[in-house]
């Protein structure tokens, strides 16, 4: 299995990327792709356009999987940007949350409607597929084991246990344990080979972040350790961090533990054979 960081921020997208072009300006998007060459995206924040460039110079394939975390904007504000929605030859499956309140295409049709974009949803030229995703039920997504696991948020937000090639890869983003220590973060990394954990805050700030739904690096580790997970990336940064906050983050994390580093943009990740 390999992973690719299209977008590693969380909120917004960073300005002025001369302070942080070896991390990424792009918000949450982050490609797998199993020894198959079967593809599955996580997540559709403003790194999602990096892909534009390859479906152009692949044009044979056609059958496009997104897993979302959860719907708000900084997760999905890259798919009216998306070029293949514009394409009649495209299927595009969309997979998140089985939320209460609303569905997943009442998201998207208020994401693209009048006043927000000039291109409806129904206007879009590609099939748009949604489906909806039970928490504890493993469901296959092209080639893909997938395990949703529903975590603290403000919204309905799942991690996810993925499998593929006899190798784990855990994705556990915007989750927050202020008032209590989420136990379910654990089951979703237990025994992974890698894992990505939201760490947008330092430890001295988190306190006046209380219930904005994100953590810190040290919760990142302490998941990453009673799970016993073999790689923690850290993930969802601050927009306004440069290369050098994170920089000095990692090197705290490590005194920690030595098995921790920075998810960056366009980095390549390799698990396993």
């Amino acid at each position: 299995m390999q992973i690719r960081f299209l977008g590693v921020r969380g909120s917004i997208s960073a300005p002025d990327s001369r302070t942080r072009f070896k991390i990424g300006c792009n918000t949450s998007c982050i490609e797998l792709l199993n020894n198959s060459g079967q593809r599955l995206i996580l997540d559709m924040g403003t790194g999602l356009v990096k892909l534009n460039n390859y479906y152009r110079e692949n044009p044979k394939e056609t059958d496009i999987y997104f897993v979302l975390s959860h719907t708000h904007i900084d997760h999905i504000i890259g798919f009216p940007y998306f070029a293949p929605i514009f394409i009649p030859k495209y299927n595009i499956h969309i997979f998140a949350p089985d939320m209460p309140r609303y569905s997943v295409k009442e998201v998207f049709e208020n994401l693209m409607s009048t006043p927000f974009f000039p291109v409806n949803l129904k206007e879009l030229k590609a099939s748009i597929h949604f489906h909806f995703l039970t928490e504890k039920k493993t469901v296959k997504i092209n080639g893909f084991d997938i395990y949703p696991r529903a975590h603290i948020h403000p919204i309905t937000c799942y991690g996810y246990r993925i499998n593929a090639d006899n190798r784990c890869f855990s994705y556990l983003t915007d989750i927050e344990h202020f008032d209590r220590f989420d136990e379910r973060a654990v089951e979703t990394a237990e025994g992974s080979d890698a894992m990505v954990h939201d760490s947008q805050y330092f430890p001295r700030e988190f306190p006046q972040y209380r219930h904005y739904g994100h953590s810190t690096y040290e919760e990142a580790i302490k998941v990453k350790q009673l799970a016993q997970s073999r790689k923690l990336y850290l993930f969802h940064y601050d927009p306004l961090r440069t290369d050098d906050d994170q920089y000095n983050m990692l090197e705290l994390a490590k005194e920690i533990d030595s098995n921790v580093e920075l998810a960056c943009e366009g980095d390549y990740i390799k698990i396993g054979g």
